[in-house]
């Protein structure tokens, strides 16, 4: 899973939905979490992991703020439209 992960690149992770940015964080999260104890890491993988896992971060870190703002002008769209209606 980890060539399927280094494959994408900045430019297709901007394109991802926000599901398929968590699938990506998780499997680098379940990577990390299944090394056995008693085996050596590979450095240099392990720190391109995490490189990549923090472009992810970011890209959903920013998903989620786009998706408040979007959220919040619909409330105030729709609070507008329940005071348009107490008022009528």
């Amino acid at each position: 899973m980890t060539d399927k992960i280094f494959e994408i690149n900045s430019k297709d992770i901007s394109k991802l939905s926000f599901k398929e940015l968590i699938f990506y964080i998780e499997e680098i999260n379940n990577f990390f979490k299944n090394q056995p104890k008693d085996e050596t890491v590979d450095i240099d993988l392990a720190i391109d992991l995490y490189k990549k896992a923090l472009e992810l971060l970011m890209q959903a870190k920013s998903k989620l703020r786009i998706a408040r703002e979007e959220k919040e002008k619909i409330d105030k769209i729709y609070a507008g439209l329940l005071e348009k209606n107490e008022n009528d």
